[in-house]
């Protein structure tokens, strides 16, 4: 079934605001409030119960308002108009539904009713909604555990990071220990040569005041020794002179 119903309107968009309620008989209540009579099609689309409202003409200013319990109306989205094409509301239900279209002056209303067991919708929604909750928890359990791994990730990086630093500071106090290690062994062999060179000097310097003193003594005494042959020499002389 077909519902069109065209008024007459200025050339060019036309704003219009859209409301969608669901109340609590479960009628899906379409309202469009225009500044002009609204020209409107409704029509049912293929596969599940769908319909759309087209509103040519009409410019929606924001996307529809959606309110009421969601037994029914499973979703409600405006599909804006393309080049040269015309804005609908398309909506989707739990349940097929007949619908009445009724526009008064520059307001139009569409009510879409279900004829069946009104309390089995209720109940396939109040299991729904059970199902979408359960979902959610689902979701955010899920991302509890992802965010708890990438925590867990990160926490293990930076305990390899730290323990990496840690390795890399110790193997850098090694390396200054070593290198001071090999420079104090270097200063104290230094030391060492420096100290024998010194106390090879030193013996030298005392081997060669010894050699010269004991040079100075033989000399002495080889003087001495002249001095008392000479002596010696003189006073024979002088005793064999007194003698003849």
């Amino acid at each position: 079934m077909v519902l069109w119903v065209d008024s007459a309107f200025a050339a060019g968009p036309r704003g219009a605001a859209l409301r969608v309620e669901e109340s609590a008989e479960l009628d899906v209540v379409v309202t469009v409030e225009a500044s002009v009579a609204p020209t409107f099609q409704v029509f049912r689309l293929p596969g599940q119960p769908r319909f759309a409202v087209e509103l040519p003409g009409l410019a929606p200013d924001t996307v529809p308002q959606i309110s009421g319990a969601g037994a029914l109306l499973l979703d409600a989205a405006l599909e804006a108009a393309g080049k040269g094409g015309t804005p609908r509301l398309v909506l989707s239900f739990a349940a097929d539904v007949d619908y009445d279209a009724v526009a008064r002056g520059t307001t139009l209303e569409v009510r879409f009713s279900h004829h069946g067991d009104k309390a089995q919708l209720r109940a396939a929604a109040q299991e729904r909604r059970e199902r979408a909750a359960a979902l959610a928890r689902e979701r955010e359990e899920a991302a509890a555990r992802v965010a708890a791994e990438t925590r867990a990730r990160a926490d293990e990086a930076e305990r390899a990071e730290r323990g990496a630093a840690e390795r890399r500071l110790a193997a850098a106090e090694a390396k200054r220990k070593a290198d001071d290690d090999k420079k104090a062994a270097l200063e104290k062999k230094r030391q060492d040569e420096e100290a024998a060179r010194l106390a090879a000097a030193d013996a030298k310097r005392k081997a060669d005041d010894e050699k010269k003193a004991a040079l100075e003594k033989k000399r002495q005494e080889e003087e001495a020794a002249r001095l008392a042959a000479a002596e010696a020499k003189r006073k024979a002389d002088d005793e064999k002179k007194a003698a003849l």
